[in-house]
């Protein structure tokens, strides 16, 4: 039986969701939490930094955090295949 990504990914968001509402999280908040309130996608992307779920976020506004978000969305999107693109 093989797993796949799908499934890889679901798994870690039931994770998730189970350790910030049962409270197991430390107070101070991981950087994906604070992703998740800008953009509800970041759950569901299962080729992310792994420390970006462990790694506590730093204090930052509104405009930071914004433009932590699009960073990390262009590292992201940089980092993946665009075989499956055509040039049209």
């Amino acid at each position: 039986m093989s797993i796949t990504t799908t499934h890889f990914a679901t798994a870690c968001t039931a994770l998730f969701i189970c350790f910030t509402t049962l409270g197991f999280a430390n107070s101070t908040s991981t950087q994906i939490i604070h992703l998740d309130n800008i953009n509800k996608e970041w759950i569901n992307q299962n080729d992310l930094d792994p420390s970006i779920y462990s790694n506590p976020s730093q204090s930052l506004n509104e405009i930071e955090l914004i433009q932590k978000h699009l960073s990390l969305v262009e590292t992201t999107l940089r980092k993946r295949s665009t075989d499956h693109l055509s040039i049209k």
